[in-house]
């Protein structure tokens, strides 16, 4: 995170950090409506100030070239970096697993949720993550899939491996970036729900400023189990406070370096099964 800057820049960025991986798609002719209106605002950060350019929102996904595969831990869908060659622009591509009758679930309940995430993201580029297409129609043998912009360095979940507990400094911008970006889900009317606030959640950009994303391994987790019971998942039975609860525990994950740090310093954490669920309801961070 920016707190990590010193005044000549981050300590560790390096022109290597644009070199995260991904895995291919080879759907071809694949022309699908964007999920977003026809223009929308593209965020390209600058010594920590935000620009807001306008993009063609276009993109097909025939035209997105495969760069490398994403290591992941989640196994809900496959993670990829993608090129678009003629702007020269990185993604992320998330292709989503799932039968016919599993698709036409994911769609109806995903799409109008990712829908209000991208006109919030519009209005605030600096705090989430951008939706660039939702490929929903792709031929039969292939996966549906999301693009969204690529965050070059990484989540939170990776910063904590990688340095353990983080600095006070760190750990306070990283809260109060979530908090704003909450308030403008929470906000909205009626509220959007993000549902799955955790340290693999928070990305961080080029400059190293911390972002939401949109938390799509717990609604596809949700939404396969309701279709394969036939139950239709309803968005009513969320509750904001779901997320305040989320980014306590994310914060002290990040203060003391790992769920692991946390669960050895609750008495008795791990003899109780219903304990470890409380503090970890969703699986890992």
């Amino acid at each position: 995170p920016a707190a990590f800057q010193g005044p000549k820049g981050p300590r560790h960025g390096s022109d290597r950090s644009h070199s995260h991986t991904s895995h291919t798609s080879h759907t071809h002719g694949v022309s699908v409506p964007p999920v977003q209106s026809p223009r929308v605002p593209e965020h390209r950060p600058s010594d920590g100030e935000v620009e807001v350019k306008e993009v063609d929102a276009t993109i097909r996904l025939n035209s997105l070239v495969f760069l490398s595969s994403c290591p992941q831990r989640h196994g809900h869908f496959a993670i990829k970096k993608m090129l678009h060659p003629s702007t020269l622009e990185l993604f992320c591509l998330m292709e989503i697993p799932g039968s016919d009758h599993q698709r036409a679930h994911l769609k109806s309940w995903l799409h109008a949720w990712l829908t209000r995430w991208s006109r919030l993201q519009a209005q605030h580029p600096g705090l989430l993550v951008a939706l660039r297409e939702a490929f929903w129609d792709a031929p039969q043998g292939y996966p549906m899939a999301i693009l969204c912009e690529y965050m070059p360095l990484g989540s939170l979940h990776d910063l904590i491996q990688a340095c353990g507990g983080l600095p006070e400094e760190a750990t306070r911008e990283i809260a109060i970036s979530v908090l704003q970006a909450l308030d403008v889900l929470h906000s909205a009317e009626p509220p959007v729900v993000h549902g799955c606030v955790k340290p693999s959640q928070v990305l961080f950009s080029t400059s190293g400023r911390p972002r939401l994303t949109f938390g799509l391994e717990q609604r596809i987790k949700t939404c396969q189990t309701s279709a394969a019971s036939d139950e239709f998942p309803g968005e009513q039975t969320e509750q904001t406070v779901v997320d305040i609860f989320d980014l306590g525990l994310l914060l002290l994950v990040s203060a003391l370096g790992g769920m692991e740090v946390l669960l050895d310093a609750i008495p008795y954490a791990r003899s109780c099964s219903q304990v470890d669920q409380m503090v970890s309801p969703r699986g890992d961070t």
